[in-house]
C-alpha cells in the first residue's frame, strides 16, 4: 500500500505497477478472509512460489491490457479530435482570409475617414482665422476686343520706318566714309583750294542711265513700298476687327 501511494505521486491510477499492486493487495487480502483454503494438497499449490510468480505475472499482463486499451481509447479521441480539425481547418483558413481582407478595408476607410476629418478641421481653423487662401470672383471673364503685346500693326508701322531710315543712314555714313570728291564746293571749303574748271561727267555706252539712276525713280520705287505696306496693314486691321466681331456676336 505504500508503494501503492508513491506511485500515486507520480502516475495514475492506470499505470501499470498500481494496478498490478492492487490486484495482489486483493488476492491477500482473500487469503486472510478465507485461512482454511491454505491447508491441504490445493493450499499448498496456492503457497507455492511458482504459483505467487504466475498470479503475479498475470496481475502485471492484465494491467498493461487494461493500460494499452485506456491509451487506445485515448488515442481515438485524439483521432477523433484531429480528424474534426483538419475537417474545420479549410473553414477556419477561409474565415481568416474573409476577416483579413474586411479588416483591410476597414482599415482604409478608416485612414481616409481620418484625413478627411484632418483637412475639414483645418479648412475651419483657417476659416476662423481668416488666414489661407481666399477666392472671390469679382466680375465674369470676358474675352479681350484686341490681343495685348506686340501686333502686326506695330511691326508693320517699325517695317515703314526703318524701310525709310536705313536707306539714308547707310547713305549718309557712305558719304562721310568715302574719300573721294564729288562736289566742287569740296574742293574750296575741305581742301582750301582755288577751283579751275569742272569736267562734267560723261557716261560710258555700259553706264546708259537707269529708271534708278534718278532721284524720281528713287523716291518712285520707296513710295510703292509705303503704299504697299499701308493696303497691308489696313486689310489686317479690317480683318482682325471682322473676325473678333463675329466672335462676340
Amino acid at each position: 500500500q505504500g508503494e501503492i501511494d508513491s506511485l500515486r505521486l507520480s502516475y495514475t491510477d492506470d499505470y501499470p505497477d498500481i494496478i498490478r499492486l492492487k490486484q495482489q493487495i486483493g488476492d491477500l487480502e482473500n487469503q486472510a478472509a478465507n485461512p482454511t483454503q491454505s491447508s491441504g494438497g490445493f493450499g499448498a499449490t496456492l503457497n507455492s512460489p511458482v504459483y505467487q510468480q504466475l498470479r503475479s505475472d498475470l496481475a502485471a499482463a492484465s494491467a498493461e491490457a487494461d493500460s494499452l486499451r485506456s491509451k487506445i481509447n485515448q488515442l481515438s479521441i485524439l483521432k477523433e479530435k484531429e480528424v474534426e480539425r483538419s475537417t474545420d481547418s479549410g473553414r477556419v483558413e477561409r474565415e481568416y482570409a474573409e476577416l483579413t481582407r474586411d479588416y483591410t478595408i476597414n482599415q482604409e476607410i478608416f485612414e481616409d475617414l481620418l484625413r478627411r476629418q484632418e483637412s475639414a478641421r483645418l479648412a475651419m481653423t483657417l476659416s476662423e482665422e481668416q488666414q489661407g487662401v481666399l477666392y472671390r470672383i469679382a466680375q465674369e471673364a470676358i474675352y479681350p476686343y484686341l490681343p495685348t503685346g506686340l501686333r502686326f500693326v506695330h511691326i508693320a508701322f517699325a517695317g515703314m520706318v526703318l524701310s525709310v531710315l536705313l536707306p539714308l543712314g547707310f547713305l549718309i555714313v557712305f558719304l562721310k566714309l568715302d574719300p573721294r570728291i564729288r562736289t566742287s564746293s569740296s574742293v574750296t571749303d575741305v581742301l582750301e583750294l582755288p577751283l579751275l574748271t569742272v569736267v562734267p561727267h560723261m557716261n560710258s555706252p555700259k553706264e546708259k542711265p537707269g529708271f534708278l539712276s534718278k532721284p524720281s525713280g528713287v523716291w518712285t520705287v520707296v513710295g510703292c513700298v509705303l503704299a504697299l505696306y499701308m493696303i497691308v496693314t489696313v486689310l489686317k486691321f479690317i480683318l482682325s476687327s471682322a473676325g473678333q466681331g463675329g466672335g462676340i456676336l
